[in-house]
C-alpha cells in the first residue's frame, strides 16, 4: 500500500507540515534503476505548541516604580496536552531564540516589583508535557517614583536607611527622614506599631507629619495597618496628625487604621493646602473612633476612593464620618464608599450620625459616593441622622451621582427628637443636587421626621433627576421637602415612589415639577444593583435626556 508522496536521488527529503496532532507511520522506498532493493519506515508523533496567553493585573499601560504588577498567564492552553512549566522573562526582546528565564511557575500567575523605570516587555513561555514551547508577551512603561524612602515592619534587625533592602522599621522614622520636598514615603504591608513599649498615657502611636517639607507622599502598599494602643491622656488625638505647623501639598493613600478607644478620628488634619486623602480604610469590626476623617481650614481638597466597611462607631455623642470645615477652593469628595457601619449611641447621649457632614465650606462637589447597609441604634435622647449634610455656609456646591440605600435607624424616642435626612441642606444657597439614588431609607417601625432630600433656609437651589424609593417611617414621611425658604426649590425630573408613614408627602413645601415620576424605578436588582433595567420609566426621562439616578448623567457612578 506504498504511495510516493515526495521522491529524490539526495536521500533527503523536504519538511512536511502536519495539520494535526497525532501519530504518523513513515516510510522509505529505496529502489535500483527502478528495481526495488528495501523497505524502512518509523513512527514520528506530532505535538501541538502550547497556545500562550499573557494579561496585566491590573490591565494599565503604565505602573508607577517599585508596585506590583501581576502576571496572569492561566488563559494559556495546549491544544493536544497538558502545560506543565511557565517561564517569566520581564525584559523580553520579543524573541523567542534570545528568551531567558528570570522567574519559573507552575500557576501561571506571577507577582514582579519593577524596580527600575523605563519601556519593558514582559514575556511568558508556556511549556506542555512533551517539552514544546509556546510564547507571549505585553508592553509595560514604568515611571519613575521619584524620590523614595521605605518602611518595612519586618525589618526589626536594621540596619535601616531607607532603602530597599535596609528599610525603616517605623513609619514615623520615614517620615522623620525625609530630606526635602517631593520624597514618597513607601510603607510595604505589615501592621505597624509606631508606640511599641508606649502605656495608655503615651500619645505617640499618632503619625505626626513635622512640617519640614512640603509635597510629601505617604503610601501604602497593599493597606498596611497602623496599629493604636489604648490612650487615657485626653486631648483630641488621631492616628494621622497633620496640623498647622505640618506639611501642604500632603497625599496619604492606602493606610488601613486600627482604632483603640479615645482616638477620636483615624485621620485629623488642619490648616493644609493641598490636601489629598485617598484609598484609606479602618479595619472592620473593632468599636473605637469617633469618625474616619476631620479636616478643618483645607484648601484644594482631594477625599477619595476611601472604603470604610463593616465599621462600627461607639462613642458617646455626635459621630461624623467625614468632616470638613472651612474646606473651600474646591473640595471633591468622591468616590468613597461607607458599606455595613454600625453606630451605637448609648444612653443618655443627645448625639447625631452624618457620614459626610460639610460646615461652612463653599464649592465643594459631592460626588459618586455609595452609603449602604448602615444602622444607627439610637437609645434615649435627641438623635439626627443624615448620609449627606451641608450645614450654615457651604453655597456654590454639588451633590450628585451618590447612592444611599438600606439605611435603617432604631429609637426609642419618637417623632420630635429624632430626625433621618439622606441628603439634607441648612441655610446654603446655589446648590445643585441631582442624579442621586436613596432607596430603603428609614424605618416604618420608627416614629421619626424622615426625609429623602430636605432644605431648611435655602431659596436658590436645583434639584433634578434623583430618585427617591422605599422611604419609610411610622411618623412623617417626606420625599422632597424645604422649610423655612422664601421660595421653593427647582424640582423637576424626579422620581418619588413608594413612601410609608402616618403623614406621607412626595413633596412637602414643594412643588413637583411636570417631568416627575412616581413609579417603580425598576433597579436590576433593590439592595444590590441599582443600574435601570432597559424598561425602566426612568431610563432617559431626565434632564436633557439623561438616565434618573446615581448611574445617569455624564460623569457617574462607576
Amino acid at each position: 500500500n506504498f504511495t510516493a508522496d515526495e521522491t529524490n536521488t539526495t536521500g533527503l527529503a523536504t519538511t512536511t507540515t502536519y495539520p494535526t496532532a497525532g501519530d504518523y507511520s513513515i516510510g522509505l522506498r529505496v529502489t535500483d534503476n527502478d528495481t526495488l532493493i528495501d523497505y524502512t519506515s518509523l513512527i514520528l508523533h506530532v505535538n501541538f505548541r502550547p497556545i500562550a496567553d499573557l494579561i496585566k493585573v491590573p490591565d494599565v499601560a503604565t505602573i508607577g516604580q517599585y508596585e506590583v504588577l501581576t502576571l496572569d498567564a492561566t488563559e494559556s492552553y495546549d491544544p493536544d496536552g497538558t502545560i506543565v512549566l511557565y517561564e517569566y522573562d520581564y525584559d523580553f526582546d520579543g524573541d523567542p531564540a534570545t528568551f531567558v528565564a528570570d522567574e519559573s511557575n507552575t500557576s501561571g500567575i506571577i507577582d514582579h516589583r519593577f524596580m527600575d523605570a523605563g519601556t519593558f516587555i514582559a514575556g511568558v513561555k508556556a511549556i506542555d508535557n512533551n517539552g514544546s514551547e509556546g510564547f507571549a508577551n505585553v508592553n509595560i512603561e514604568v515611571i519613575s517614583a521619584g524620590n523614595v524612602l521605605f518602611v518595612d515592619d519586618d525589618n526589626t534587625d536594621g540596619p535601616w536607611d531607607g532603602t530597599f533592602n535596609q528599610p525603616f522599621q517605623y513609619i514615623q522614622d520615614g517620615v522623620d527622614a525625609v530630606p526635602g520636598e517631593n520624597y514618597t514615603v513607601w510603607v510595604m504591608p505589615g501592621v505597624y506599631n509606631e508606640d511599641p513599649g508606649g502605656d495608655s498615657s503615651s500619645p505617640d502611636a499618632t503619625i505626626t507629619f513635622p512640617g519640614t517639607y512640603d509635597y510629601i507622599t505617604l503610601y501604602g502598599e497593599g493597606n498596611p495597618v497602623v496599629a493604636l494602643h489604648e490612650y487615657d491622656g485626653g486631648g483630641d488625638i488621631s492616628g494621622l496628625f497633620n496640623g498647622s505647623s505640618g506639611s501642604d501639598y500632603l497625599t496619604i493613600d492606602g493606610l488601613t487604621f486600627m482604632p483603640s478607644s479615645s482616638y477620636e478620628y483615624a485621620i485629623l488634619v488642619e490648616n493644609t493646602t493641598g490636601i489629598t486623602i485617598r484609598n484609606c480604610s479602618i479595619v472592620p469590626g473593632t468599636p473605637g473612633f469617633k469618625g474616619f476623617l476631620w479636616m478643618v481650614n483645607g484648601f484644594e481638597v482631594l477625599v477619595e476612593k476611601n472604603k470604610l466597611q463593616d465599621v462600627v462607631f461607639d462613642f458617646m455623642g455626635s459621630t461624623n464620618v467625614f468632616f470638613f470645615s472651612e474646606c473651600d477652593v474646591d473640595a471633591v469628595v468622591t468616590e468613597n464608599t461607607v458599606l455595613g457601619m454600625t453606630h451605637n449611641v448609648p444612653a443618655p447621649v443627645s448625639g447625631s450620625t452624618r457620614i459626610f457632614h460639610f460646615q461652612d465650606s463653599d464649592h465643594i462637589t459631592v460626588s459618586k459616593n455609595t452609603i449602604g447597609n448602615c444602622v444607627i441604634e439610637a437609645q434615649t435622647g435627641e438623635t439626627q441622622f443624615d448620609a449627606i449634610y451641608l450645614s450654615s455656609g457651604s453655597n456654590f456646591s454639588i451633590i450628585r451621582n451618590n447612592l444611599i440605600y438600606n439605611i435603617t435607624f432604631d429609637s426609642t424616642l419618637g417623632v420630635d427628637s429624632d430626625y433621618v435626612y439622606a441628603i439634607a441642606n441648612y441655610w446654603n444657597e446655589n446648590c445643585e443636587i441631582y442624579n442621586n439614588t436613596i432607596d430603603s431609607f428609614g424605618n416604618p417601625e420608627v416614629e421619626t421626621l424622615t426625609h429623602a432630600i430636605f432644605l431648611y433656609g435655602v431659596d436658590v437651589v436645583d434639584i433634578y433627576n434623583n430618585i427617591v424609593t422605599n422611604v419609610a417611617s411610622d411618623s412623617y414621611c417626606y420625599g422632597i421637602g424645604k422649610y423655612q425658604s422664601a421660595n421653593p426649590p427647582d424640582v423637576d425630573y424626579c422620581n418619588v415612589w413608594n413612601l410609608t408613614g402616618i403623614t406621607v408627602e412626595r413633596y412637602h413645601n414643594a412643588t413637583e415639577g411636570p417631568n416627575g415620576l412616581d413609579a417603580d424605578p425598576m433597579f436590576l436588582a433593590y439592595g444590590l444593583d441599582y443600574h435601570l433595567q432597559p424598561d425602566s420609566p426612568c431610563e432617559g426621562t431626565g434632564l436633557n435626556g439623561d438616565d434618573m439616578g446615581c448611574y445617569g448623567g455624564i460623569d457617574p457612578l462607576p
